[in-house]
């Protein structure tokens, strides 16, 4: 912001007043300026991390919906894949073809996580409302703790696939061994099962819109 001096020469106590009203009235409107221009980069920074949470709040939502129906099917035949052990083990290819088909490391691999840690490194949320950012935050924990548990998975899987892949005969013991590491699994699954539902309920209250109403999101 630029302030020029009066031009030419001031003669009197009304011209150095007037030129100061000028100059004044200049400084506010000035600084009034540069406060709506603010106030609308915020907004506008505001506006553009809310849309990008909530873009990736919903896609989230429907990929978790496709892991859960596919789980539920999962989960069932590793339930029946318990049911018959030992006798599985006298059958070792079976075995190996029915455990391979789980494939359970497919859940989380599209999940995304960034929308929030990018709001935060932008500036937007000092400029967002208490109750979103709230809600927003929640997601982000949730979701966060979603995916960690889908990571958690992987180790759990590959090392009961691999020890059932790398044999063509059991031993007494190496059949109670298979079947620890399949309940192993079953364990991690019941996880997902546990909290994958929590997790959509979450995303689903933070879809909420402005005036506090819930927004229904269906899946495609």
């Amino acid at each position: 912001m630029d302030i020029h001096p009066p031009i030419g020469r001031v003669e009197s106590l009304k011209e150095i007043l007037t030129h100061i009203f000028i100059v004044t009235v200049g400084i506010l409107i000035a600084l009034s300026l540069e406060g709506v221009r603010e106030s609308w980069r915020e907004h506008v920074i505001a506006n553009d991390a809310r849309e990008s949470i909530r873009a990736e709040m919903i896609r989230n939502q429907h990929k978790i919906r496709e892991d859960m129906e596919f789980r539920v099917k999962a989960d069932a035949e590793l339930g029946q894949i318990l049911k018959e052990m030992p006798n599985l083990t006298k059958k070792p290819a079976e075995l190996q073809r029915r455990v391979g088909q789980l494939n359970f490391r497919r859940y989380g691999m599209a999940l995304e996580i960034s929308a929030w840690d990018e709001a935060i490194y932008s500036g937007a949320i000092p400029h967002m409302h208490a109750d979103e950012v709230r809600r927003f935050a929640d997601y982000d924990v949730n979701m966060k703790y979603y995916l960690d548990l889908t990571r958690g998975s992987f180790p759990v899987e590959s090392d009961c696939e691999a020890y059932i892949q790398s044999h063509d005969s059991y031993t007494r013991a190496e059949a109670a061994t298979a079947k620890e590491k399949l309940i192993d699994l079953y364990i991690w699954a019941a996880r997902f099962e546990a909290n994958g539902p929590g997790v959509l309920q979450h995303m689903q209250k933070a879809l909420g819109d402005s005036n506090g109403k819930r927004e229904a999101v269906q899946s495609p």
